[in-house]
Order: C-alpha cells, then structure tokens, then sequence
C-alpha cells in the first residue's frame, strides 16, 4: 500500500489543507495518480485562456512547473524505481501565493517478534 496526497498551503492565512487522497496498490498506479493530480492543479492555477474567468487566481509559475513535472517520463522512471523500493517520493511546486506538494509513502509492515513464524515451504501447517 502506497499512502498518496496533495497538498496545498496558502502563505497569506498560513494554512495547510489536503486537497485529495489515495492508496494506491503498486508504484505505477500510485505516479499515476500523482500525475493526475499535477494537472488538475496545474489547470486549477492557470487555465487555458479560454477558460480564465477574469478574476481567476494566476500561478502560471507554479502550474508551469507542475505541468512540466508530469511530463517528465525520465523522472517518472526514477520514482517508480523508488517506490518499489520503499522510498517515498514528493514533487513540491511553488509560487508566490500557494505552494503544492505531492507525496507518496509506501507503507511498511513489521512483524512484532513475539508472532510466530511461517512454517518452511516444504513443511504443511498442522
């Protein structure tokens, strides 16, 4: 399980929200929702222009950098290769007014000491 959000803080009221969340099962799904959520809020800051209403929040900085994060297949690979490892990854974008992370954290499981161990493979539980 890979523990995914988005992230947004607004510097004006010094405040944190999560945008979104989601456990995504295997590395490839949890960048795709990564990826995802770069856009959606890289067309949240900046729309085209076409569909900019007139007192629209421009970040065109910030979603540029988001934009150009999720089409970064090179990139991509790296934090696929580092998921499966167990490694969390984040891309953080920032501009002046609001500043964007995204994570991913594989989760890890521990087995406690006292719990009993996994009969060998070639031994049949009782």
């Amino acid at each position: 399980m890979i523990t995914c959000q988005a992230l947004i803080r607004v510097r004006d009221l010094d405040r944190s929200w999560v945008l979104a969340a989601y456990d995504a099962t295997t590395p490839r799904a949890a960048l795709r929702w990564l990826r995802s959520q770069a856009g959606q809020a890289a067309d949240q800051l900046d729309p085209r222009t076409d569909q900019r209403p007139p007192w629209g929040l421009r970040q065109w900085r910030t979603a540029e950098t988001l934009r150009r994060w999720r089409d970064d297949m090179a990139t991509h690979e790296a934090v696929i290769d580092d998921l499966a490892k167990g490694l969390p990854v984040s891309a953080t974008a920032a501009g002046a007014a609001v500043r964007l992370t995204l994570t991913a954290v594989p989760q890890h499981f521990t087995v406690p000491p006292w719990a009993p161990s996994a009969p060998p493979a070639d031994e049949e539980a009782p």
